[in-house]
């Protein structure tokens, strides 16, 4: 009995010792596995490597759709860089906008100096086929409304200036803004790929 007894403890020791192995083989395999920008299988998969959280997906860097472990440092600095992409979007479409609006209101008023002049000239014509035919005509009419005309004329050209001279400083604003957030784009994404090929 003591012998069979023995022999059961010594079975159960060495299945102990076995199972014991395995779980450190498997945790040490795990381990290799899980390193930093390496290859992982389940997206959304969470783990921590050497204090650092990751996440198995794409890195906003990668050129695949290959899942590897990316570092929550990595995925904060993709979300920083892609904030800034869409600010600086936001300035160029603004500055479209305004800049399309400024130079309709130029081109309505570049129309009007040119519709005057039309007047003008048109009067003008008139005045000298009537003068042609008789030197004493009255044509008082005729240089009344060019005297009107060439009033509204210098009105709607000082306008054209005065607009053309608002969208070019709306510009020049516009296009420093737009220098600073391109400068803060390519600065956010410098150091998102520094981060990202880190792994850290």
């Amino acid at each position: 009995m003591k012998n069979t007894f023995g022999r059961k403890v010594a079975i159960v020791a060495t299945l102990g010792l076995m199972a014991a192995t395995l779980v450190a083989g498997g945790s040490a395999a795990n381990a290799v596995a899980n390193k930093a920008n390496g290859a992982c299988t389940k997206a959304g998969a969470k783990a921590t490597i050497g204090k650092t959280a990751y996440v198995c997906g794409v890195s906003p860097i990668a050129t695949t759709q290959k899942l590897t472990w990316v570092s929550a440092n990595c995925t904060t600095a993709f979300a920083v860089y892609t904030k800034a992409a869409k600010q600086q979007q936001t300035l160029v479409d603004a500055e479209t906008f305004a800049l399309t609006k400024l130079q309709n209101v130029v081109n309505s008023f570049q129309t009007s100096v040119t519709d005057w002049q039309k007047l003008i000239d048109a009067d003008k014509k008139a005045i000298a086929d009537i003068q042609a035919k008789n030197a004493k005509a009255d044509v008082s009419k005729y240089t009344n409304q060019m005297a009107s005309a060439q009033i509204r004329m210098d009105n709607a050209a000082k306008q054209v200036t005065s607009w053309t001279a608002q969208m070019n400083s709306t510009k020049a604003t516009q296009d420093t803004l737009l220098a600073q957030g391109a400068d803060n784009v390519k600065q956010a994404k410098a150091d998102m790929t520094q981060i990202c090929k880190s792994g850290l």
